[in-house]
């Protein structure tokens, strides 16, 4: 959730954003704001207390639902307590980590930075963390939670780095139900899962998915999302079907 801000040497920036404080989660609800979700199912994976799943709760409306994958029980607790304050009757909490199988692992939670928890210790932390305690939790595919009946518009994944396994974990969904897909890729946390972020790009391109930044910028290819993913330009990426693709004509193209 967070984003690493090192030094332009170690970790260079998108020359016009560097020294600017840029708001990528306003980013990010200002494009699906402009999707038509009205009635849809949605997927927020990594909810944490509902920065994004509000928002998408209330686009989706009476008829549409939300599902929050949130492993970390203290988020889930909060995220409760605002479901209830709200009222909101239309989103489903789940208390597993996604990834690519199911079952029992670590979760490393950082009481000073708990949107930088995650099944692994990251690289690099935004500060140092506190403390750093470790949790069992449960994990699941996507695809064995999401109905092949049910088609998902709109799939938003911040997961600290596990966002290939959670893709491999939803290669279904993506091939059937098309959505489009708002995920975080930057180097900082991808390293303690792997260091082939080009992988996380070929699934997109093997279902004929065009891959967008934040910003707006066109991804062309393997090699150059690696760059991307390492220099960490950005971390906020957009998946979109190409028969969807005018969809990115709302980012903005820095």
């Amino acid at each position: 959730m967070e984003r690493f801000h090192g030094s332009p040497s170690t970790f260079p920036f998108h020359p016009v954003l560097r020294g600017v404080n840029v708001d990528y989660e306003a980013m990010l609800e200002t494009f699906y704001r402009g999707l038509d979700l009205t009635n849809q199912l949605v997927v927020d994976v990594g909810g944490h207390v509902g920065r994004h799943a509000f928002p998408l709760s209330e686009l989706v409306g009476g008829n549409g639902t939300v599902f929050i994958f949130e492993p970390l029980p203290q988020a889930r607790h909060q995220l409760y307590l605002e479901i209830i304050s709200r009222g909101v009757v239309n989103a489903v909490v789940f208390p597993f980590a996604l990834s690519s199988t199911s079952g029992i692992t670590d979760f490393f939670y950082i009481p000073n930075l708990p949107g930088e928890s995650g099944l692994k210790e990251r690289a690099i932390y935004n500060d140092v963390p506190s403390d750093i305690i470790k949790l069992s939790v449960a994990t699941r595919r996507l695809d064995d939670l999401v109905p092949s009946s049910m088609s998902v518009a709109f799939l938003k994944i911040d997961a600290e780095g596990g966002e290939l396994d959670i893709l491999r974990g939803a290669a279904t969904m993506i091939g059937t139900s098309r959505p489009i897909v708002a995920f975080e890729c930057g180097a900082a946390s991808f390293l303690s899962y792997h260091d082939t972020p080009e992988d996380i790009f070929e699934i997109f391109a093997a279902n004929n998915y065009s891959v967008f930044s934040i910003t707006g910028t066109l991804v062309d290819d393997h090699e150059s999302f690696r760059t991307y993913s390492h220099a960490q330009h950005f971390w906020d990426y957009i998946a979109i079907p190409n028969e969807k693709r005018h969809l990115a004509d709302s980012l903005i193209d820095h």
